[in-house]
């Protein structure tokens, strides 16, 4: 059930590519990575993806995973912060009330960050390295500072321990 919900949305099979930016030491404007929506016009789907896809709306930087001016650094502080999001997800399915709204909402934005690390390995075989540092790094604690906030913000609600 949660590959096919992972897969709605897709107006085409595979995987559907992210625009890397490829200068390191450059700063991302996202949570999850970097908007390049420089004249600041209405976010758009990427055109693969169909309607049953996430809407892209910049007040959930989720979503923007989806948008057609989403990019992400392949640097260290870059994979950090898509990685952080990802290690927040255990917590944020024991909150969403049933497993069915987990796979609903969540599921489509967890295959997507998938998919992000995916396209990284694939494209870029030099980083492979660099994303499994970040991710020991992640799943030790060690969180972007933004999404450390954020579960910090969490535990003093008691949504985390």
């Amino acid at each position: 059930v949660v590959e096919r919900v992972k897969s709605v949305g897709r107006s085409s099979p595979g995987s559907i590519p992210v625009k890397i930016i490829q200068d390191d030491g450059g700063s991302d404007n996202l949570p999850v990575g970097n908007c390049d929506n420089e004249s600041f016009v209405k976010p758009k789907k990427a055109a693969q993806f169909s309607e049953g896809a996430p809407e892209p709306d910049c007040a959930r930087s989720e979503t923007c995973l989806f948008c057609d001016f989403f990019a992400l650094h392949a640097d260290k502080p870059g994979l950090k912060k898509l990685l952080s999001f990802r290690e927040l997800f255990p917590l944020i399915k024991e909150r969403t009330g049933s497993i069915d709204r987990y796979i609903e909402v969540f599921s489509p934005i967890e295959g997507r960050i998938d998919e992000i690390l995916e396209h990284i390995k694939e494209t870029f075989p030099d980083k492979a390295s660099l994303l499994e540092e970040v991710a020991a790094e992640v799943s030790e604690g060690e969180l972007d500072e933004f999404w450390e906030h954020h579960f910090n913000f969490l535990i003093e609600l008691g949504y985390a321990e």
